[in-house]
């Protein structure tokens, strides 16, 4: 934090990735959404700026979303700078984001006005995912559940896994996405399954991709890694 000069607090990415436990994070965006629904806490719609750069299909593109938590005397904003292009995936047009990109949150002490740390957004963007998932879990899952499904299988997927509550216990996670590191990522050391849907469409027997009854949730197993 600040102190009587002023100093900012800097934090890099390998210093944040296992600062904040999960389980804090999630007591943190409910009290922020509990804010929020009681006209208290405030945030605006994210702003993006899109314009055509380098390569044809390539776009530089510019994000910046902003809140503010009373409670927690805090206001914060972040800003995404990054180039993406537009490529071809199994026949299909798809966007990436290649490379790395420059993500900063900016912390604001609502008393005194001043800034008081300045940090990267990437594991602070994915760990938020975590922590509402985790809140919607908490409220809005049945006490007997069992099955968590993950519609893709990325990074914040991963985030997604670990944001049950500890009092759930350990249940299987059905992924739907392509890559097995990934989807053994995102279960986070749970049961894991594999979209049954997405299993069909790959093999041309369903070519509209849809599962029978319940087949979202009896996906192909696959071993831990």
């Amino acid at each position: 934090m600040t102190d009587h000069q002023g100093t900012v607090l800097v934090l890099k990415n390998p210093e944040i990735q296992d600062l904040v436990p999960m389980t804090e994070a999630i007591d943190v965006i409910e009290e922020a959404f509990r804010e929020l629904g009681e006209g208290v806490a405030m945030n605006a719609p994210r702003a993006r700026l899109r314009v055509p750069w380098k390569d044809e299909g390539g776009q530089y593109y510019f994000n910046n979303i902003m809140g503010v938590v009373p409670g927690m005397r805090s206001m914060a904003l972040r800003i995404d700078s990054s180039f993406s292009k537009e490529v071809q995936v199994a026949g299909s047009k798809r966007r990436v984001y290649p490379g790395d990109f420059v993500g900063l949150v900016f912390l604001f002490d609502m008393d005194t006005c001043n800034i008081l740390a300045i940090m990267d957004d990437h594991f602070i963007s994915t760990l938020r995912v975590g922590a509402t998932s985790g809140v919607a879990t908490k409220y809005l899952a049945g006490k007997e559940a069992r099955i968590m499904g993950l519609r893709r299988s990325g990074g914040p997927a991963a985030q997604k896994g670990k944001g049950l509550q500890p009092d759930e216990g350990k249940p299987r996670a059905v992924c739907k996405g392509d890559e097995r590191a990934n989807r053994s990522r995102s279960c986070a050391g749970r049961d894991c399954g594999r979209s049954r849907s997405r299993q069909r469409h790959r093999d041309g027997s369903d070519q509209h991709g849809r599962a029978g009854r319940g087949g979202t949730l009896a996906g192909r197993r696959h071993s831990r890694q």
